[in-house]
């Protein structure tokens, strides 16, 4: 499948009693926080029948937890498949931790927090808790030639705030 849509109507074309799936249990696995910006939002609103959501650790969380740093006071958002005020949202928060994509990757909003003259650091985490992880730390101006996952985390510290 590849969206969210092409999976539940195979569910609904699939299931017994075809469409009929009130009370009828299903599984879908999904990486990241289901619960924020994730599947289960969406799958709420298009299934009939009961979720119950399983959650594992958030990327959030792992990170800041990698690197014992506290973001009970962070904005969170995310700029994945969306158009989030990124450069108003970092000017706003001393920490602001962002979910990417591959048009907004850690790259590309290093890049604008550069042509904003946003005195910042930032750290990028990719690849979380899996063998090929890797979590870097510097300024935007490192980064803004290296690749990177599309699914990375990107946490912005504004020196100014």
């Amino acid at each position: 499948m590849n969206s969210l849509k092409e999976t539940l109507e195979y569910i609904n074309s699939n299931g017994q009693d075809k469409g009929n799936l009130k009370g009828k249990t299903i599984a879908l696995v999904a990486s990241g926080d289901p619960t924020f910006f994730g599947i289960s939002e969406y799958i709420k609103k298009n299934y009939p029948g009961n979720i119950v959501v399983i959650p594992g650790l958030s990327s959030f969380q792992y990170l800041t937890t990698k690197l014992n740093k506290s973001w009970s006071y962070a904005f969170t958002g995310s700029v994945h498949a969306r158009n989030e005020n990124f450069i108003d949202k970092v000017k706003q928060n001393k920490l602001s931790i962002w979910l990417t994509d591959n048009k907004n990757n850690a790259a590309h909003l290093c890049k604008l927090l550069i042509e904003h003259n946003i005195n910042c650091s930032v750290i990028i985490g990719e690849y979380l808790s899996y063998e090929n992880e890797r979590i870097l730390e510097g300024k935007p101006e490192e980064f803004i030639n290296v690749d990177f996952s599309d699914m990375s985390i990107l946490v912005v510290e504004n020196e100014e705030n």
